[in-house]
């Protein structure tokens, strides 16, 4: 997505990334339609938005202007759609509005028929599909969908080792291996994903993975709880939650390690 970014310094683009930043969404969303009134199905335009919406948390608005860019930007040329999507994705995910998990599935698996030989893309169907099972939610719980994501992931990190000129110095390698693990985790096979999250966390340069360094963490926490490891678990929880103090599933798994208080609520006065 970074590719597309380019200076849009019109007033409308200007107020409502000031708005962001002050925390006032409703303001930013107003004036981010009043921007692309003037450029309905400009990809660039709609790539400004979606990336301060996602640096500030506003997957609610993701949503809402993903959803309209895909469908405004339906003849733009394939990479620049699927990245779309991806993005959606995203917003899907971290929102968790009605349906979000079949929504997400469904915006991943079109990002993947646009460009079915994007490791990117494979990777994106591939933890979409394994971040969105759940055993014990029957719609969501089809083991069909674990053995297509293993497919998928392992085409991914297969493409990477072979075409990158970095083979496996690559930063796309970890977050690959990371998607496998996360599914090994779905999968029951805790002490295989701790070994591989081990190994990635040590190698990888926080500065170049980022943000998923916190779902780095997640994964290792989850995958040392599972095996009862409490002292690690709360070690990688507690990292994860680090890089993002708000990080709702990283405190969900937190607090059901033994011995983990739930914070007191604030009393009203």
């Amino acid at each position: 997505m970074a590719n597309l970014r380019q200076s849009l310094q019109s007033p409308q683009m200007r107020s409502a990334l000031s708005a962001l930043k002050s925390k006032s969404p409703a303001e930013a969303r107003t004036l981010f339609e009043s921007a692309l009134r003037t450029a309905p199905n400009d990809p660039a335009l709609y790539v400004e938005i979606l990336e301060a919406c996602q640096k500030d948390g506003y997957w609610d608005l993701i949503v809402l202007f993903g959803e309209r860019a895909v469908w405004e930007c339906r003849e733009s040329p394939e990479g620049i759609r699927a990245a779309l999507y991806g993005q959606l994705v995203q917003g899907y995910t971290k929102a968790k509005g009605k349906e979000w998990k079949q929504l997400a599935c469904d915006a991943a698996r079109r990002a993947y028929e646009i460009e079915p030989l994007n490791p990117s893309n494979q990777n994106l169907l591939g933890y979409t599909l394994t971040d969105t099972f759940d055993s014990t939610d029957k719609a969501h719980s089809n083991s069909q969908d674990l053995e297509e994501a293993q497919i998928l992931i392992t085409r991914a990190m297969n493409n990477v080792r072979t075409n990158s000129p970095l083979k496996g110095e690559d930063p796309n390698l970890a977050m690959y291996e990371d998607s496998y693990a996360w599914l090994m985790v779905k999968r029951g096979r805790y002490a295989e994903a701790a070994s591989l999250l081990n190994d990635i966390v040590t190698r990888v340069d926080p500065t170049v993975f980022g943000d998923a360094m916190k779902e780095l963490h997640y994964h290792l926490g989850v995958a040392c709880s599972r095996m009862g490891h409490e002292n690690a678990a709360r070690q990688s929880l507690a990292k994860a939650l680090a890089y993002d103090p708000k990080f709702k599933d990283a405190k969900a798994e937190l607090y059901r390690l033994p011995g983990t208080s739930l914070p007191t609520p604030t009393k009203k006065n």
